[in-house]
């Protein structure tokens, strides 16, 4: 996407290099660029790329995008309006409205949002691996592709590199801590839906084993995404089977070649990460925390991550001070609140006799609906404490 090459960046001082080029790193980027700082953003995988998550940009994320006057983006890849989230639970199922929500597979989005930001003046370096070697008085930055290593230096680093991220493997005391209830993703997407799949709607699969969503894409394929326990999946000899075993335990029909389709996976999903700061660098997005997610929270998580750093980071770039790394604990201590409340979801959902209680109420008593959707979706969750941090 530059044309620089890795010695060509390694001669300049940068005000910012951010590790990780999804939506929390690529928006984060775009908006430190905005203030004329000099910006590096880099990926060790090639884009386009595929990605496990359920493509769902829900009302929070939408509300973000806004924010960031980037909402014409969902427009200009196609993105498909989501109106309703089907629960299935064994024979009984709910439909809950979704309001705001759009599908969009993470190709065409990430892509959207990495152009967003080269356009603002970050340059973009993929297929390269990035280290955090040390945090003296700059950071110092390895970046790695084909046969060169060159360490480059700058004011501010940021890692965006989710939930697998090895950017900050040299620094043990950044190591994250996993949760033992923890599920992996795994995703699959195939090159048609079928006919019997509404476009619009994510229908999903509920069990003790485990969820799985579907959902059309804007170019007509079915995304099918899954937060899986190892026991389950390896009762079935692999997500895809376990996949299966879901949707026939709810009485849904089965895609063809669902099961033999190539899954990809995840690390385990729930973690959190005791520092999120250090001198002269953040971690954002997914490298921050993560808790299982259902209808697009770990987007809306990452994009208002990106955005609530932006403001530090520009202050930190002309001025740093201990007192940064402090605010931006403090103010990643706010998502704990949003992510218990989609601990408390899981729980719900792994247990039989909840999610049937849940299932059968939303069905008989719409009254019960709305707050519901808003628990689930994210609404007016993720965007008014970031909201505040971030201005």
């Amino acid at each position: 996407m530059n044309n620089q090459t890795i010695d060509e960046f390694s001669k300049k001082m940068w005000d910012c290099i951010v590790i990780g080029a999804g939506p929390a790193g690529a928006i984060a980027a775009r908006q430190i660029a905005k203030d004329n700082k000099e910006v590096l953003l880099v990926d060790k995988e090639i884009f386009p790329r595929v990605k496990v998550c359920g493509c769902c940009v829900n009302s929070s994320a939408v509300n973000a995008l806004e924010t960031a006057g980037l909402a014409h983006i969902l427009e200009e890849n196609g993105a498909l309006p989501l109106c309703t989230i089907r629960l299935f639970n064994k024979k009984k199922n709910a439909d809950l409205a979704l309001p705001k929500s759009f599908s969009l597979s993470r190709e065409k989005f990430d892509m959207a949002l990495i152009n967003a930001a080269v356009a603002c003046g970050v340059k973009f370096l993929s297929g390269a691996n990035a280290k955090v070697l040390s945090l003296d008085v700059l950071p110092a930055i390895q970046i790695q592709k084909d046969e060169s290593a060159p360490v480059l230096r700058t004011k501010l680093v940021i890692i965006a590199d989710g939930l697998s991220g090895k950017s900050l493997s040299l620094l043990p005391q950044f190591d994250p801590l996993i949760k033992g209830h923890s599920r992996f993703g795994a995703s699959v997407i195939l090159d048609r839906s079928p006919d019997y799949i509404e476009v619009g709607k994510i229908y999903m699969a509920c069990g003790n084993g485990g969820y799985v969503g579907m959902v059309v894409l804007e170019d007509g394929r079915l995304n099918v995404a899954a937060a899986l326990s190892h026991k389950f999946s390896r009762q079935f000899n692999g997500p895809g089977a376990a996949a299966v075993q879901l949707l026939t335990d709810n009485d849904l029909p089965i895609p063809k070649q669902l099961a033999k389709t190539h899954w990809t996976g995840t690390s385990l999903l729930t973690r959190t990460r005791l520092r999120v700061a250090g001198q002269r660098l953040f971690v954002i997005g997914d490298a921050s925390g993560y808790a299982e997610p259902f209808t697009g929270e770990g987007i809306a998580w990452a994009l208002w991550s990106g955005l609530s750093v932006s403001s530090l980071a520009i202050e930190g770039i002309k001025n740093w001070t201990p007192h940064l790394m402090k605010k931006w604990h403090y103010l990643q201590n706010n998502l704990v609140f949003c992510r218990t409340r989609c601990q408390i979801i899981a729980l719900i959902l792994r247990n039989n006799t909840l999610r049937s209680l849940l299932v059968n109420l939303c069905a008989a008593l719409p009254m019960v609906v709305d707050p519901v959707v808003k628990i689930i979706s994210g609404s007016n969750i993720i965007d008014q404490p970031f909201n505040r941090g971030w201005k």
